[in-house]
Parts: structure tokens; sequence; C-alpha cells
């Protein structure tokens, strides 16, 4: 469950439960977020919302649903991170240990509460 920080910012999660460069599907703020940590410690994260957002898919499966969803949306012919992060990308505050991810920016209309 996530926390309100500050306006639209929503804990998500501890450093310590990313994995480095892989994606990882977290809820915050009412819809779905990628967060990925890189091998520089940076966390990016991505607004996955999406309407054919599937929760009881497994989750190597519900990823890839999300980035061919989050692709077509924003009109990008690839799923690679740092392009969809270009398009999609959210605001992440790290504060000590928590991960924290700024929700102002989701598209209208595309949250899945």
């Amino acid at each position: 469950m996530s926390t309100a920080f500050d306006d639209n910012f929503y804990r998500t999660t501890s450093l310590s439960e990313l994995t480095p460069g892989k994606p990882e599907i977290f809820r915050a703020g009412g819809t779905t977020i990628l967060l990925r940590l890189d091998s520089d410690g940076r966390v990016s994260a991505i607004d996955a919302s999406c309407d054919h957002d599937d929760l009881i898919q497994p989750g190597a499966t519900r990823l890839e649903t999300l980035l061919d969803c989050i692709a077509r949306r924003v009109g990008s012919s690839s799923k690679e991170w740092t392009d969809l992060l270009n398009f999609a990308g959210l605001p992440v505050r790290i504060e000590g240990e928590q991960v924290w991810v700024g929700t102002e920016d989701i598209l209208p209309g595309l949250t899945n509460e």
C-alpha cells in the first residue's frame, strides 16, 4: 500500500527490494507504476497505466503486456526502457531507503483504480 509523501508523491518500495536492471511492477496513487534500478544506482519510473492490465497474469507476462501497452499509448515502436521513459517517465525521490514516485504526470483518464 502506498503512502502519500506530499502532494502527488507516493512511497512504492525500498531500494533494497529492487533488482538492478529489472523493471518491477508497483501500485502508487491509484495507478500501475514500473520502477527500475539502474547499475549506477539511479531509480526511474514509468506510468504503466493500461486498460489491458491483468493483475492475475504471471509477473513476466504482465510486464511484457504493460510494456506493449505503454509503447502503443505513447506511439513508440520501441519497448526499450529509455525510449518509454522519455514519453511516460515519472519523477522519483529517494528518502533514505524509500522510493517515492510522483503521480502528477499520469496521463489523464488512464489511471486503473
